[in-house]
């Protein structure tokens, strides 16, 4: 029946893509996200010229995780080979592989969506791939959480759709490697593993992702190849000791850049933040273990995990949540719930704000938008909708986990 859909709107699911590709080849044109974007190209030439063993060096600011510095490495040589230098040129360069990653989540979504629920399939591929949020971040600023995306979603699908656990291991070990905030999904996967398959399943999955983690920065850490890549990571997360970097999440409530080390009621604003996120993942968590194994619950609460680590902990850029956006479409979709659909667009207008309200400070008259800068209220004003979305979704959680228990 699928197959038949398919085959029937091929030419309109060919027109779709086209338009999706069109408008963000246009949109690369646009100057990115300039202190990102520069330090990109600089990158990749360092790659280039140096290699991997010798790219971190304490005298130069490379604080990023390997995985996604194998692709500056392939551009950097694309860049050198063909003799790139014009702007336009490298821009669209730089921004393709997060622009092709987002065509590919959507198709992956509706692959997901079409096996059980077909005539949603199509609105799931169109939302998707039409999300202003997804678009800017990828085809205007030039970040990479679309790459991320991508890898997180295929590492899901296969340990829920595929039940292929070298595979979903693998994916997720790559998604680590790309941003260390994949880490915060794990629950997710710690407690199908643990649901559905024996001890061993689990101890093959997480050997495999321990495994990958270390083979694949092992090239960036030859004289330390254990613990190069977690002190990688802990230095990262001291970068920015602030509450909230622009995230329109609950610290943006109090203030925007402040640090994190002051105390609140005896103790500092980081440990809040790490305190408030495990509360809610152990209400998370538990809505995973009670009821029943179904699919469309673990796309949910890969969704509100994603969620709980932009809203609460300190230290979070304004583009952590984009990642809450292919599960949380996904989600809606099998649950068919104008509940989930309402927050996904909701979201989507609350996070475009939030990166067009970091991306305006660069380029104040590029875009005619500029009053958003001006207006006060606006960050704490979509933070506290946000924090309702999730409270929201929580709830929803709670009722369906509940509904599923008493499944015949």
């Amino acid at each position: 029946m699928i197959l038949k859909y398919f085959k029937k709107n091929h030419l309109l699911l060919f027109i779709i893509l086209l338009c999706a590709i069109f408008v963000r080849f246009l949109l690369s044109f646009l100057p990115g996200f300039k202190v990102d974007v520069n330090t990109w190209f600089a990158w990749a030439n360092r790659l280039v010229e140096l290699g991997f063993s010798k790219f971190y060096d304490p005298k130069v600011w490379t604080h990023y995780t390997p995985g996604y510095l194998y692709i500056f490495w392939i551009l950097g040589i694309l860049k050198k080979t063909f003799h790139l230098s014009s702007q336009s040129a490298l821009l669209q360069l730089f921004k393709f592989p997060n622009n092709l990653a987002d065509i590919l989540t959507a198709i992956l979504i509706y692959k997901i969506i079409a096996r059980k629920k077909a005539r949603w399939a199509l609105l799931g591929l169109i939302f998707y791939l039409f999300n202003p949020a997804l678009i800017f971040n990828s085809s205007v600023w030039g970040q990479l959480d679309s790459f991320l995306n991508l890898l997180m979603l295929v590492s899901l699908y296969f340990l829920l759709e595929g039940e292929k656990v070298f595979l979903s291991a693998l994916f997720l070990s790559l998604s680590v490697l790309v941003k260390p905030q994949a880490l915060f999904i794990l629950p997710v996967f710690a407690v199908f593993l643990f649901k559905k398959y024996k001890i061993q399943k689990s101890i093959k999955f997480f050997s495999i992702f321990v495994l990958t983690t270390l083979l694949l920065s092992l090239p960036f850490f030859p004289d330390n190849p254990i613990l190069g890549l977690p002190n990688l990571i802990i230095q990262m997360g001291n970068d920015y000791p602030y509450t909230t970097l622009e995230a329109f999440n609950m610290w943006q409530l109090f203030g925007d850049r402040q640090q994190d080390n002051l105390l609140f009621w005896g103790l500092s604003k980081y440990h809040w933040g790490l305190f408030i996120y495990l509360l809610f993942e152990i209400v998370i968590v538990s809505l995973i273990f009670l009821g029943k194994n179904k699919k469309q619950k673990y796309y949910l609460l890969a969704a509100l995990s994603l969620f709980n680590f932009f809203l609460f902990p300190t230290r979070i850029h304004e583009r952590y949540l984009l990642p809450v956006f292919p599960f949380l479409l996904i989600a809606a979709s099998l649950f068919k719930s104008t509940l989930l659909i309402s927050n996904y667009f909701l979201l989507t207008i609350l996070h475009f704000l939030n990166l067009f309200y970091s991306y305006n400070f660069f380029y104040p008259n590029l875009i005619k938008i500029s009053f958003l800068s001006r207006i006060n209220y606006l960050p704490k004003f979509a933070s506290f909708l946000t924090i309702i979305s999730f409270l929201t979704l929580l709830g929803f959680g709670f009722k369906k986990t509940y509904y599923f228990k008493n499944e015949n």
